[in-house]
């Protein structure tokens, strides 16, 4: 074989992997379902039909009982240090430990909603974090992360008797800010899966030019 084609057989095999995988990931996002957050209704106290699924947005009522450091709902996380694949470097990052979140009103443009986090709900975008010097972060520190009383809030979950709500998720924000990360996100496997088939397009149309090239020389 010819020397000179090397280069150009390595770059192609580059190019082929990194074409097949970015073909594999764009598709892989393509084909999972979509979560419906974008076709839930969002309703208020007054649209609350018992077993259907629904967003309601709110301020948590000010008369939800303060636990702790003045939050209603709250999380206590712990710091636990990782060592990333090929890295000697320790990072850390905080892990929910605990929760306490008692049933709680929630404060509509019609009226209160009854809300209980149902068991395992998903917990995002909290708006308090409540922490001892918080520049530093070491194996074992303690936070607490929450709301309190008239924060905004979105709920989603299902209605029960009552009429109340069994949340599976609580976060900050608006339904209108849930939408759109919700959307965002789904986007992420689709814009790395181009890139990376971009990337490995562009290598091989490299390595077929190179061998061209070549074999013109011959």
């Amino acid at each position: 074989m010819d020397p000179r084609l090397q280069t150009p057989l390595f770059l192609g095999s580059f190019g082929l992997i990194f074409f097949l995988v970015g073909l594999w990931t764009a598709w892989s996002t393509w084909s999972e379902p979509e979560d419906p957050v974008s076709s839930l209704p969002a309703v208020d106290a007054r649209g609350l039909e018992v077993g259907t699924e629904v967003l309601v947005e709110g301020r948590l009522s000010a008369s939800s009982p303060l636990l702790r450091e003045g939050l209603a709902l709250l999380q206590r996380e712990v710091a636990r240090g990782r060592n990333p694949p090929g890295s000697n470097e320790i990072r850390f990052s905080f892990e929910p430990e605990a929760t306490e979140a008692p049933p709680f009103d929630l404060q509509t443009s019609n009226g209160v909603v009854r809300v209980q986090l149902a068991l395992g709900a998903s917990w995002s975008d909290v708006p308090r974090t409540i922490e001892a010097d918080p520049g530093t972060v070491t194996a074992g520190k303690e936070r607490l992360s929450g709301f309190a009383s008239g924060d905004a809030v979105t709920v989603r979950g299902k209605v029960v008797a009552g009429p109340a709500l069994e949340a599976s998720v609580i976060r900050g924000g608006t339904v209108a800010d849930y939408r759109a990360q919700a959307k965002k996100s789904g986007m992420v496997g689709l814009v790395l899966g181009g890139l990376f088939a971009l990337v490995g397009l562009g290598a091989l149309i490299s390595a077929a030019l190179q061998s061209m090239a070549v074999f013109r020389t011959r």
